[in-house]
């Protein structure tokens, strides 16, 4: 929320902000100000509503500043110290050290190659999918134990404030079905899909460091991209199949933990797979024949924390990606928001498009109780036939 600090000048002092002719400011609750600034008729100002966008509470605080006091007002922070964040800085110095003198990272990279060439499980045709799944279950027992190291101070980080709704309801035997269901038809469509498709041997040549790095963060850019216009239809097209595809994924009426990023009907969950193995086969270099094995493996590690991130409940952690890089991913917050209000936010990791679109709300819009679902756990219960869920609004 924001905490707008107003000071006018003291030749103003006795009638407030208003003698100024400029502005009226209406309603100025301490936290979570919705601030509705009305120019008067003799300036012809318009009206201005707090921004709708993420970074709205600095734009509005800027907008409740009075003419005449603005030497009272606190300094706008300068864009470039932002620019010397050390996760903006580190990023920039390795592609800059890599153009200057390549062969340390390009070694260290075949190393590592070689390395796990020299394991006989990495040859297997199921060694990707098996790597994605054990990165699920590593992501999902850290962020749903986060409260076990932090305490009660938990809830401060988490966005309801309160500590965990049964983060490892999966580890009892009566709920087995919320870890198993999962695991086993995601791998067993990966099983069949190789049976149609067989899958190549191992590339012996190592990719260089330029070449990783490249088809990573390309794989990630993509699957958010080619991912959003599905998502996008399964909240917003008339499509009773789609909305029900996507309904069980929306059944929960408190803040998201980190087993709800696997908790998908099968048609839902085959949607997403089917757009990651369409992304596993591209590389933006040309002159390759596709993406290395090593980027398709850091590629499954990588997005399989992102997604849990996104639906671990915390918004407060140093390490999550909205708070090391808050101009780029959309994070927790957002999705957060989505699972509240099925009407905004449809992205997996970044903002571009939601701001883009307008598909976001304003900065001041309350956190609103979670819209769970009914008839939910029906399409758990036989996820390989593609169980199809009671007509249900997801929105």
């Amino acid at each position: 929320g924001l905490r707008a600090h107003i000071r006018a000048s003291s030749s103003v002092a006795s009638s407030g902000i208003a003698a100024s002719g400029h502005v009226t400011v209406r309603g100025l609750p301490q936290i979570g100000l919705r601030a509705h600034i009305r120019a008067s008729s003799s300036v012809g100002s318009p009206s201005l509503d707090a921004p709708a966008s993420e970074e709205g509470d600095a734009a509005a605080e800027d907008a409740l500043t009075p003419p005449g006091a603005a030497g009272a007002a606190q300094p706008a922070a300068q864009p470039w110290r932002a620019l010397l964040r050390p996760t903006n800085v580190l990023p920039v110095a390795t592609v800059v050290l890599y153009a200057a003198s390549p062969g340390a990272l390009d070694g260290a990279v075949r190393s590592a190659w070689e390395l796990l060439c020299s394991w006989d499980v990495a040859n297997q045709p199921m060694f990707e999918a098996e790597v994605a799944a054990g990165a699920f279950f590593v992501w999902i027992v850290l962020f749903s134990g986060v409260h076990l190291a932090l305490g009660d101070s938990a809830r401060l980080r988490r966005f309801d404030g309160q500590m965990p709704h049964d983060p490892f309801s999966w580890t009892r035997p009566g709920n087995w079905w919320e870890a198993a269901n999962p695991m086993f038809s995601y791998l067993g469509s990966i099983y069949f899909f190789h049976i149609l498709h067989p899958k190549a041997t191992l590339l012996l040549e190592a990719p260089s460091f330029g070449r990783l790095a490249g088809e990573v963060a390309f794989g990630i850019f993509l699957y958010d991209l080619l991912f959003y216009p599905l998502h996008w239809a399964m909240h917003n097209l008339p499509s009773r199949a789609l909305r029900n595809a996507h309904s069980f994924h929306h059944r929960k009426a408190h803040t998201l933990n980190a087993l709800e990023t696997v908790q998908h009907s099968y048609a839902d969950g085959l949607l997403q797979v089917v757009v990651n193995i369409a992304v596993q086969q591209l590389s933006p270099f040309p002159g390759v024949l596709g993406k290395h094995p090593l980027s398709r493996i850091i590629h499954n590690v990588v997005v399989t924390y992102l997604l849990t991130e996104s639906h671990s409940g915390y918004r407060d952690l140093p390490f999550m990606s909205h708070n090391l890089w808050p101009s780029l991913f959309a994070g927790a917050p957002r999705h957060e928001r989505h699972h509240h209000n099925g009407r905004v936010y449809y992205h997996q990791f970044f903002k571009y498009l939601d701001d883009g679109f307008g598909y976001v709300e304003p900065a001041t819009a309350p956190l609103s109780p979670p819209r769970p679902v009914a008839n939910s756990k029906a399409a758990l219960a036989a996820p390989l036939a593609m169980a199809v869920l009671a007509p249900v609004d997801v929105k």
